[in-house]
């Protein structure tokens, strides 16, 4: 029976799915990984931390599976990523989701270009985008000028291919995409200071980029067929069956944002969401951003002392709500039957209305995403606490 593989960059590590032609799973694996600080203090995702990773998700996938039944393989990848490579494909720099290198190169661009960015390239702010970054390489590493930029997943199917290629949904990632007109802009190319031979060829969602290469670092069988399968938040839709315009939907990954799909091009005119090009040809979408899901999903597990997978299984057979379980994030407590105080000393950011919602049962943060916040709102136990500290000198 024909098997197919989906890999997935993400921002904790890379995961390998196999599924059967009736979706059924056949295979899965997973290997977390951890971003290293550079020279400059930012972090980077150390080249062969990725590909080792990812080689043995996909084997322990495999395990389960007959992979000479594997007929293609699709690779989606964390937002925003972005890799820059040398004439030979030599890896530069492997900057996750979460760098700020380029803070204030995009500060820069934004003050110059904001309107144009933002109406063409529908997302804003520019300084987490790869044209920020190439603009700090550059003036970091003026000898080591990039010759080609891919997203995350692009670049892992380069790695099994040798094929440079993106689809509408990564591209629309590296800021200089006409979202509606489907194509690299000739304005924000000049604008940002990007040339376009430095980008990869742009191809329809769901074509092949090409064959897995024999002795291919990921160790996917010779002659299987690789794809860009496009961006995580897009392949997620499509994987819940939301194609058509109105449908609206949350993704709760490392973070959780929120979509809905639109039939043409549209702007919040306030600025606040990002317009993308969906997986399906025609269709747009709009989205929000909810804060941080899985992160916070894994700090409170390490605080329980606890795997996340058990907490997911204990929410499937819980009924909806909290239970009377009140969630107290102040010291001293006030709690007489139950008290959790959450230490400061963790590496996880923004996580106190996550952590709310995954204690209470209030999705406060998910209903702001899609409905729009409003006064009588459940608050963040976090903004709470924090509007009694004293303000910074």
């Amino acid at each position: 029976m024909a098997l197919y593989a989906g890999i997935d960059v993400g921002t904790s590590g890379g995961r390998c799915l196999i599924v059967d032609e009736h979706g059924r799973r056949a295979g899965y694996g997973e290997h977390p990984w951890r971003y290293t600080p550079d020279e400059s203090g930012f972090p980077t995702l150390e080249p062969a931390t990725a590909i080792d990773a990812l080689h043995a998700a996909i084997a322990e996938a495999l395990k389960t599976c007959d992979a000479r039944e594997l007929r293609a393989a699709g690779v989606t990848s964390q937002r925003t990523g972005v890799v820059f490579l040398d004439a030979d494909g030599r890896e530069l720099y492997v900057g996750p989701n979460t760098d700020g290198r380029g803070a204030q190169e995009g500060i820069a661009q934004e003050k110059a270009h904001g309107d144009l960015i933002y109406r063409v390239a529908g997302r804003l702010p520019a300084m987490i985008y790869f044209p920020a970054r190439l603009a700090w390489f550059r003036a970091n590493h003026p000898d080591a000028e990039p010759a080609v930029a891919l997203s995350f997943g692009d670049w892992i199917v380069a790695r099994a291919t040798g094929v440079w290629a993106t689809d509408p949904t990564q591209a629309a990632e590296m800021l200089v995409y006409d979202v509606a007109l489907g194509r690299w802009s000739p304005d924000l190319l000049g604008a940002l200071s990007v040339p376009e031979t430095i980008l990869p060829s742009l191809r329809p969602a769901g074509e092949p980029a090409g064959v897995a290469e024999e002795g291919n670092p990921l160790g996917l069988p010779a002659g299987v067929g690789v794809f860009g399968a496009g961006a995580d938040t897009q392949c997620a839709a499509l994987g819940l069956g939301v194609v058509e315009s109105g449908s609206a939907f949350v993704v709760s990954g490392t973070t959780m944002i929120a979509q809905q799909l639109l039939g043409d091009y549209a702007l919040d005119p306030k600025g606040r969401t990002w317009t993308s090009p969906h997986l399906v040809a025609g269709v747009l979408s709009q989205e929000s951003h909810c804060g941080e899901g899985g992160a916070a999903l894994s700090w409170l597990a390490g605080l329980l002392q606890v795997s996340p997978s058990s907490l997911v299984d204990e929410t499937d057979q819980a009924e909806p709500g909290a239970g009377g379980v009140r969630f107290y994030d102040s010291y001293p407590s006030t709690a007489r039957d139950f008290a959790l105080v959450r230490s400061v000393n963790h590496d996880q950011v923004a996580h106190a209305p996550a952590v709310y919602t995954a204690m209470t049962g209030i999705r406060s943060n998910v209903r702001a995403g899609l409905m729009g916040a409003k006064a009588t709102d459940h608050p963040a136990v976090g903004s709470v606490v924090g509007s009694f500290r004293p303000p910074h000198s």
